[in-house]
C-alpha cells in the first residue's frame, strides 16, 4: 500500500478571487521548489507482505498488491502570519501521488468568503517541499513581498483542501460550493471518513474526525493579527472616508478609514514606519492632521492616534490665508491676507532665529495662501515643514520658508523642490537662496553620474542624502576647512537650541551645505542663488560673521 507523503504548501495572502470571478495570474507557484522532491521508490511504494496458510502449513510469504484509498490530511498550518510579509505555511499528508493526481485549495475569511483558489498539478505537487524549508517556528519570509499589491486584513482565515486522480478534475468548478465540491465522484476532502461497515461505526468515525479535525487554530485556520490600528479625530470627533498611510523603507500601505474613524493595517514589517493622513486636493484646503512615528512589533498591535486640525482662515477682499492653528498668537498676528512673497520672507527673517523649527510658507500667484510650521519629536535639527501639507495640491508654486541655522537650501530641499515640481524653493537664513526650476522643467531621477559627486539619485530617495563629503580635497576649499576647523572647535558658538539642549554650530558644515546645493543645481541644470555673491569665499565670510561675529578684516583673513 502506498504510504502517505507530507508536502508543504504556502499562501501569500493575496486573494485571487473578487465578486466570484477567479484571477488565474495570481497564484502560489512562486513558493514551490525548482525540482520535484520524491520519497525513495521503496517508501513511495511498499508492498505489504502476507503469509498464506494452505492445509496447516506455511508457505513462503506472497506479495499481495492492495489499493490504496485515497487519503488528504491538513496536519497544521502556522497559527498567526503577516501577509505580504510572510509566507503562511500549510502541511499536508496525502496519497497516493499519481501523474494524475491534482489537489485543489481554497482559502475562505472569518466571514465565510471565498476569497483565494487554486489548483495544483502533479508535477507541482511533486515540487512542494517534504520538509519544513524553515530552521524554527516562525513564518516563511515572502520572496515576493516587493510585488504584492494587495493582500488580506486582519482576521481568522480557514484552509480546506481536496484530492483526485484525473487530470483536470477541479477546473471550471469555482462557483460550487465546499459540500457540493465533497460529493463529486472522485473527489476526497481533507475530512473524508475512512470506510465503514454499519452505521454505528460511520457515526463514531464521523466523531473521531470532527474531533481531530475540526476547524481550529493551528489545525486549518490562521490568525492574521492587526500590526498597525490607527484612529482618525477631527474638531467634531472620529472622521471616516480619509486615506490612511502606512510606510517604512520597503513598504507603502494605503486604507481608508470607516467605522468611527479606525482603520487596520496587518502585514506591516517589524522595525519604525510613518503613519500619516493622505488628504485628497478638497479635503487638504480644510484639514491637515500630524505624522507619527511608531515602531511595528510582531505579535503586538501599534495603535496611532492622528488628529485633524482645520486651518484658520484670514480674508482680504478676494484673498485668502490659511494659517497654521499652532502657528503662536504673536506668530499668527504678523501675517495677513493679501501678502506678498517679499512680504512674508521679511517677516520669517525677523521670527526665524531661536526656533526649534521651521516656517513655510505656499506662494501661488504671487501672494500667500498658506503659512505652516514644522512638527515633530524632539530632536537636534528644527522640524521641518510638511511640504506636501503646505502646498494641499496647488500648482506651480513657490515655497519659501525659515532656516533657523541660517544655512542655504539642503540637497533635500531641492530634492523636495523636483518631486512636488515646484517653480522655485526658497530658504530664508544669514541669506535668502533659491532654486529655480529649469525652463525645460526638473529632469527624471537620472541613474548613476559620470562624477560620482554630482551623483542626484539621493535626492529622489533619501532626505538623508549628502553629495559632497568629498569636496574638501578640492585645492580651493583648503582655506575653507583650516578656519571651520580652529572656528568650530574652539569657539563652539551655539546657534541653535530646543528644550534647553544646544547644538554647536559647525561652520564647515554650513559651507557644505552650500557645496551640495550648488553641485545639486549643476546636476539639475537649475539655477541657485546664495543671496549673496554666489562664490564660496563670500559666503564664508557672511558665516563667519554670522556664526562667530568676526567682523572686517577679522573674517576677510580667515579665509584666504
Amino acid at each position: 500500500m502506498p504510504e502517505s507523503q507530507t508536502r508543504y504548501l504556502f499562501w501569500d495572502g493575496v486573494s485571487n478571487v473578487v465578486d466570484g470571478k477567479l484571477d488565474a495570474s495570481l497564484t502560489c507557484d512562486f513558493a514551490l521548489l525548482e525540482k520535484p522532491q520524491m520519497p525513495p521508490e521503496a517508501q513511495a511504494d511498499k508492498p505489504a507482505r502476507l503469509s498464506l496458510t494452505v492445509d496447516g502449513s506455511s508457505e513462503a510469504p506472497a506479495v499481495v498488491r492492495t489499493k490504496a484509498p485515497s487519503r488528504l490530511r491538513i496536519y497544521e498550518v502556522d497559527q498567526t502570519f503577516r501577509p505580504g510579509v510572510d509566507l503562511l505555511s500549510v502541511k499536508l499528508r496525502l496519497r497516493p501521488l499519481k501523474d494524475d493526481t491534482c489537489l485543489l485549495v481554497r482559502f475562505y475569511s472569518s466571514d465565510k468568503v471565498l476569497l483565494h483558489h487554486e489548483v495544483y498539478t502533479a508535477a507541482q505537487i511533486k515540487r512542494m517541499p517534504m520538509k519544513d524549508p524553515r530552521s524554527n517556528s516562525e513564518p516563511r519570509e515572502n520572496p515576493g513581498r516587493g510585488k504584492v499589491v494587495k493582500t488580506v486584513g486582519p482576521g481568522t482565515y480557514t484552509v480546506r483542501a481536496w484530492i483526485a486522480h484525473r487530470k483536470g478534475f477541479f477546473d471550471g468548478h469555482l462557483k460550487k460550493s465546499d459540500e457540493e465540491i465533497s460529493a463529486m465522484q472522485g473527489a476526497c476532502s481533507y475530512k473524508a471518513l475512512r470506510p465503514t461497515a454499519t452505521d454505528e461505526e460511520r457515526q463514531k468515525e464521523i466523531e473521531r474526525v470532527e474531533k481531530k479535525y475540526a476547524d481550529r487554530l493551528g489545525m486549518n485556520q490562521t490568525a492574521v493579527p492587526t500590526d498597525v490600528e490607527v484612529i482618525v479625530t477631527g474638531p467634531d470627533g472620529p472622521v471616516d472616508g480619509v486615506k490612511v498611510r502606512v510606510s517604512n523603507s520597503s513598504q507603502k500601505r494605503l486604507k481608508t478609514t470607516a467605522g468611527g474613524g479606525t482603520v487596520a493595517f496587518a502585514g506591516v514589517k517589524d522595525g519604525q514606519c510613518t503613519v500619516e493622513v493622505d488628504f485628497s486636493e478638497e479635503q487638504a484646503r480644510s484639514f491637515f492632521g500630524s505624522v507619527e512615528k511608531t515602531t511595528v512589533q510582531r505579535g503586538k498591535t501599534t495603535k496611532v492616534a492622528l488628529k485633524l486640525t482645520r486651518w484658520i482662515k484670514k480674508t482680504s477682499g478676494s484673498d485668502t490665508l490659511q494659517l497654521d492653528p499652532e502657528l503662536s498668537d504673536e506668530q499668527q498676528a504678523r501675517f495677513t491676507a493679501g501678502m506678498t512673497l517679499a512680504q512674508v520672507e521679511a517677516v520669517f527673517a525677523e521670527l526665524r532665529t531661536g526656533l526649534a523649527y521651521e516656517l513655510g510658507a505656499c506662494i501661488v500667484g504671487g501672494k500667500a495662501v498658506r503659512i505652516t510650521r514644522g512638527k515633530g519629536k524632539d530632536s537636534a535639527s528644527p522640524a521641518q515643514v510638511d511640504v506636501t501639507k503646505l502646498l494641499a495640491g496647488a500648482r506651480d508654486a513657490i515655497l519659501t520658508h525659515t532656516h533657523p541655522k541660517g544655512v542655504v537650501l539642503s540637497a533635500d530641499d531641492c530634492g523636495q523642490a523636483v518631486k512636488v515640481d515646484l517653480a522655485e524653493i526658497r530658504a530664508v537664513g544669514f541669506t535668502t537662496s533659491s532654486l529655480k526650476r529649469p525652463l525645460g522643467g526638473w529632469p527624471k531621477p537620472s541613474g548613476a553620474m559620470s562624477d560620482p559627486a554630482l551623483d542626484t539619485r539621493g535626492i529622489y530617495d533619501s532626505p538623508t542624502s549628502d553629495l559632497t563629503r568629498k569636496a574638501w580635497r578640492d585645492r580651493d576649499w583648503r582655506g575653507v576647512k583650516a578656519w571651520a576647523d580652529v572656528a568650530g572647535g574652539e569657539l563652539g558658538v551655539v546657534s541653535f537650541s530646543t528644550n534647553e539642549k544646544t547644538e554647536p554650530f559647525a561652520a564647515e558644515r554650513a559651507m557644505e551645505q552650500w557645496h551640495n546645493c550648488r553641485n545639486v543645481a549643476k546636476v539639475l541644470g537649475a539655477r541657485f542663488d546664495d543671496g549673496a555673491e554666489n562664490s564660496a569665499k563670500a559666503y564664508a565670510r557672511l558665516v563667519l560673521r554670522n556664526v562667530y561675529g568676526f567682523t572686517g578684516s577679522a573674517a576677510a583673513s580667515a579665509v584666504p
